[in-house]
């Protein structure tokens, strides 16, 4: 079963934690450190000047039951008709299977019903 939903940080924090150890390829790649608590925390309170973490959108993708990936998106940025995505990662094993544009499609609709 897949759900796409919000992210928080009270409720989610160990979940996002671990799909960041399962993506530490990733996270060193495209951040160059390895996944801890901070770069977590930094998941959930990051947000583009003039921003606020609440203005953003923090998803998570579930597959049966289990954090697969997540997306942070800040709607109105830069310009009010923008959307910008800052984040998009998928764990390793759910690479090049679909669920990633399945989340970007979520994206999507989220930035034009705004």
């Amino acid at each position: 079963m897949l759900d796409i939903r919000p992210l928080r940080r009270g409720d989610d924090f160990a979940s996002v934690r671990d799909l960041y150890r399962r993506s530490a390829d990733y996270l060193t790649l495209e951040q160059g450190v390895e996944p801890d608590d901070e770069t977590v925390a930094e998941f959930f309170n990051d947000a583009p000047p003039g921003m606020t973490p609440e203005d953003c959108v923090k998803l998570g993708i579930f597959i049966d039951g289990g954090l697969a990936g997540v997306a942070d998106m800040a709607p109105g940025y830069p310009r009010t008709d923008d959307a910008f995505i800052g984040f998009l990662m998928m764990e390793p094993s759910r690479r090049d299977a679909g669920y990633g544009n399945a989340l970007l499609n979520h994206l999507t609709g989220i930035a034009r019903a705004r």
